[in-house]
């Protein structure tokens, strides 16, 4: 943890309020990074951090009070529940307390691509406009992480499948 309230709790990681988390795996050149979680009180975001060429950026879901903004950060400067963030989605129904949700972003040499239960989300192809802010937590930008902002979230599980290249634990 490098920021926030985590621990495990009958086999599966918890976050209570406001938390980052750092994993120790950098990714490699191409790969899927899934997710599978519940928040289970609050209204705020969870955010899954996915890495390419050393530099971390945050797929983000059920921002907003609403719970239905989802999309890539930052975006030259601007957060998902910005409007001029290209990659701002909202959904006609609002994330819900207490359902599971699975969450498949794949990072590609051409570009990314955010799934939430199978449908296509949001997809972007500029690494270069894309990073996590001035004040991320985060201290080695070429891991993996997660993070959630006002809210308790359980994660099931988290997997990453190498497309192409070689990822490689940190310890």
């Amino acid at each position: 943890a490098v920021a926030g309230n985590w621990k495990f709790e009958n086999g599966k990681l918890m976050v209570d309020g406001t938390g980052s988390l750092q994993l120790p795996y950098r990714p490699s050149e191409e790969y899927d990074f899934e997710i599978t979680f519940t928040r289970l009180k609050g209204d705020g975001h969870v955010s899954q951090i996915p890495s390419k060429s050393g530099k971390m950026f945050g797929w983000t879901m059920g921002a907003s009070k609403e719970s239905n903004v989802f999309g890539f950060e930052n975006i030259k400067g601007n957060w998902a529940v910005k409007p001029n963030n290209p990659t701002r989605v909202t959904a006609e129904r609002q994330m819900e307390n207490g359902r599971i949700y699975t969450s498949l972003v794949q990072v590609r040499k051409e570009g990314v691509k955010a799934y939430l239960d199978g449908k296509l989300m949001a997809e972007y192809n500029n690494y270069a406009d894309m990073d996590l802010g001035v004040k991320s937590p985060f201290k080695d930008q070429s891991l993996l992480g997660l993070s959630a902002f006002n809210c308790t979230a359980v994660y099931h599980s988290a997997k990453v499948r190498e497309v192409t290249g070689k990822g490689k634990r940190t310890r």
